[in-house]
């Protein structure tokens, strides 16, 4: 008999559905609500009881899989797997709190929202990572207050894009604590911090529209603040020989969403320009292009392809399901816990390290079929 959640918190949460769900479930097995060994009720129970559709569900109980705590039997249906028991010291175990720094603790009603996806994930890899108590502290301020008043097992960090004085006041300090870098400012693994390299992935999906899918006349859509992915788009161009067109970019003083890439592809078309792919900055702006392509009559992918960049919650439900440049988020928040459990075991500073950005293949793009 499979187990009925009691009653579900999707009409009082701003999370994206798909989530609300996942963290419904991820607290009713880590509270012990659904024990271990326990049939989990089925999709459609799902699906009636949290009132979402069979997507969202799937997606759910897919992100809890990820974790290692569901297995599907056959036949029988999906069970809360029975978990390893830790069976380190209790002195190799990091527990006590940590605080985070830098990311918002607000959420929004948007599934393609940059600022919610980068809080969201960064707090959610480091909340599934960390043993003990995570606390959110947005700015500096709320840090050095939270940190004076905590005992000293406590005073452990994780600090999304400090600046310099905030890492110099850590080290002074003799403060536990872990950057994590989403700018990747210094181009290599900083000492105590988890960097992001975007380049190689915007190259990656350049390079798949370009060499494996024969397109020439892409199209970039961009607004002003996300130079790299301006810089990642030349660079590609010039590797494979392909002319730079001004008449191409789409450049936006605003970040946007889905709004501003509707507006950037009606501008593409008043200048009668030639394109049979496009980049967008982000999975919000791509979003904004397909809707507006589609609305112009024209197909994607067989028409023009469209490649977004974030891996937004969301982006494999826009039909058709977006190509795009995944940020790992999720993974640098869990690896900065991982850093930050090597630097209270040994009281040294750990040597960094860098994710990289990466291509996640979809059904927005195909090779265009009129290249020579």
């Amino acid at each position: 008999m499979s187990h009925t959640l009691k009653e579900p918190i999707i009409k009082l949460s701003t999370d994206p559905k798909y989530r609300q769900v996942y963290d419904h479930l991820m607290k009713a097995i880590k509270t012990g609500e659904l024990r271990e060994g326990e049939r989990l009720c089925t999709e459609a129970e799902l699906k009636e009881q949290f009132n979402v559709s069979s997507i969202t569900v799937v997606r759910a109980i897919k992100e809890v899989e990820k974790h290692g705590l569901l297995e599907r039997r056959r036949g029988k249906g999906t069970f809360i797997k029975k978990r390893e028991r830790n069976r380190c010291k209790n002195s190799e175990k990091v527990s006590g709190t940590v605080y985070l720094c830098g990311v918002s603790p607000t959420l929004i009603d948007s599934e393609l929202s940059v600022n919610w996806f980068i809080s969201h994930e960064i707090h959610r890899g480091v909340s599934d990572a960390f043993v003990g108590k995570v606390k959110i502290v947005p700015r500096a301020n709320d840090l050095l207050v939270a940190l004076k008043s905590s005992l000293p097992e406590d005073r452990n960090v994780i600090y999304v894009n400090p600046n310099d004085e905030m890492l110099h006041y850590l080290r002074h300090e003799n403060i536990n604590y872990v950057a994590i870098d989403q700018h990747c400012r210094y181009r290599k693994a900083e000492p105590d911090t988890i960097g992001l390299e975007r380049m190689n992935g915007i190259m990656e999906g350049l390079g798949y529209l370009i060499n494996s899918l024969k397109h020439r006349d892409i199209a970039l859509i961009s607004n002003e603040g996300n130079r790299e992915r301006y810089m990642g788009y030349c660079l590609a161009l010039n590797t494979f020989g392909i002319p730079f067109k001004e008449e191409l970019v789409i450049r936006i003083d605003y970040k946007g969403g889905v709004d501003a890439g509707r507006n950037a592809v009606e501008e593409l078309l008043r200048r009668n320009v030639a394109f049979s792919a496009i980049f967008a900055d982000t999975d919000g702006k791509a979003a904004g292009v397909i809707e507006s392509l589609q609305a112009n009559g024209i197909k994607v992918p067989e028409d023009v392809s469209v490649l977004g960049f974030d891996d937004l919650p969301g982006a494999d439900n826009i039909r058709p399901p977006l190509t795009t440049i995944r940020v790992p988020l999720y993974e640098m928040g869990v690896e900065a816990v991982k850093l930050l459990k090597e630097r209270i075991k040994t009281k040294t500073s750990i040597a960094g390290k860098i994710l990289p950005a990466t291509l996640i293949k979809r059904k927005s793009c195909m090779k265009f079929e009129n290249s020579q």
